[in-house]
């Protein structure tokens, strides 16, 4: 049994070595859940996990993820701002994320 935390674990030891290539945790809901929002927002950004893919979680039903969207999103943007090459249409998304998350 691997646990979510068991998970932030490897991205984090993952990052000791590669701080550059993407990392995007997928799986379901409950686990994000049972370890609470903000706790998970929290340790993905300080892991160094990049984004999230919740399966069981439409769009329209996202508000308790705004908290983890906006860690990642000042993760990514820490980044950037460390001079890490992205895309241009990488940071024009990003910016239109932070406006969104910025007006929640």
């Amino acid at each position: 049994h691997v646990s979510l935390r068991d998970v932030l674990e490897m991205v984090r030891a993952f990052r000791r070595d590669d701080p550059k290539t993407p990392v995007v945790l997928m799986g379901y809901l409950n686990p994000v859940a049972v370890m609470g929002y903000q706790t998970f927002a929290t340790a993905a950004a300080e892991a160094g996990v990049d984004g999230v893919l919740t399966v069981d979680l439409p769009p329209e039903e996202s508000g308790p993820l705004v908290v983890v969207g906006s860690a990642l999103v000042s993760r990514i943007e820490t980044l950037a701002q460390q001079g890490v090459p992205m895309v241009p249409e990488v940071v024009a998304f990003l910016a239109g994320l932070r406006a969104a998350i910025d007006a929640e």
